[in-house]
């Protein structure tokens, strides 16, 4: 995976963001399940959380890399099964098929999204800083 040289003048500040979205998604996917908040009664929350949270990464990483669309996917799938094996060893926490389709779900959501809805709009905003800047 390659950053996309030349084109994004704040290339330091994107590639920061990702890794806070990274150690984001970590931290909250390892966090013991009895230290979140009390959630409202609202069905499959957790679900709907995991494919919004797997959405974002999946668009942040089609924005920010140079790489085929199945590639960006199998590395957000890959946060989410590593952090889905690694939640057997925490209390309060386990391993849920459901967990991994939602963020399936939202991982391909996100990169198409970002590659057909959205294309480029990392750089166009990244655009408009540098123009900003200049004035």
């Amino acid at each position: 995976m390659k950053l996309i040289d030349g084109r994004l003048q704040y290339r330091k500040s994107w590639l920061s963001f990702f890794w806070v979205l990274i150690f984001g998604v970590f931290l909250t996917g390892l966090m013991p399940g009895n230290e979140f908040p009390v959630a409202p009664p609202i069905p499959h929350l957790d679900k709907m959380a995991h494919f919004l949270i797997y959405l974002l990464l999946a668009f942040v990483l089609e924005q920010i890399f140079i790489a085929k669309p199945k590639a960006l996917f199998i590395k957000a799938f890959a946060v989410g099964l590593i952090i889905e094996i690694l939640q057997i060893q925490i209390p309060f926490r386990s391993f849920e098929v459901a967990d991994l389709l939602a963020n399936a779900l939202g991982a391909f959501t996100g990169i198409l999204l970002s590659a057909r809805v959205f294309p480029e709009s990392f750089l166009n905003f990244d655009r408009r800083l540098s123009g900003l800047k200049k004035t």
